[in-house]
């Protein structure tokens, strides 16, 4: 099941809806534990050697997506960072994106150190299937904001602002509204 649902999102496999079989994936390993280095061994395997670029780069965006969502296991930890260090860039630049497999396993780098760093992830929920799907499509993904004078605004979060802050996110906000800062 988990290694149908990762065939699918590379597109190995037909699915119509690719993005919600990542989504199913990535929810199950957050919420079963046990699942979670079965899934990165599956993942290490379909981006190793993988003849298709799309696939492999899709492989490299679910690597990222489980990174960000859940740790690894402390000896599968070693293993994946010795994989994404095969791949990643040696001088990593801070604004890579996701267009390429290398950009894409330098922001896996990232992502699992900071995840060893604080001891698991900074998510306290899977991201969405509309989350998984801009970063699939590399398409912005739409925040919701409510005023504090009752309406909304909305904010668009581009999915490789992996290091965006709240600072970053309240510049936003207060360019959107139109607010000038002092």
């Amino acid at each position: 099941d988990l290694f149908k649902n990762i065939l699918c999102y590379q597109r190995e496999r037909y699915h119509p809806y690719p993005s919600t079989l990542a989504h199913e994936l990535v929810k199950r390993a957050w919420e079963e534990p046990l699942l979670r280095d079965a899934t990165y061994c599956h993942l290490i395997k379909q981006t190793t050697q993988n003849p298709s670029p799309e696939s492999n780069l899709l492989g490299w965006k679910l690597i990222y997506l489980c990174l960000s969502t859940f740790p690894p296991g402390e000896e599968m930890a070693m293993v994946l960072l010795s994989h994404i260090a095969a791949v990643a860039n040696p001088r990593p630049d801070r604004f890579a994106g996701f267009g390429n497999v290398r950009d894409t396993a330098t922001k896996c780098y990232r992502v699992w150190k900071t995840a060893m760093e604080r001891g698991g992830s900074a998510r306290a929920q899977p991201p969405s299937v509309e989350e998984i799907q801009a970063l699939t499509e590399a398409k912005p993904v739409p925040l919701k904001i409510k005023t504090p004078d009752g309406g909304f605004i909305k904010v668009d979060i581009q999915p490789q602002a992996d290091s965006m802050t709240m600072a970053d996110l309240n510049e936003k906000v207060g360019e959107e509204m139109k607010i000038r800062r002092k």
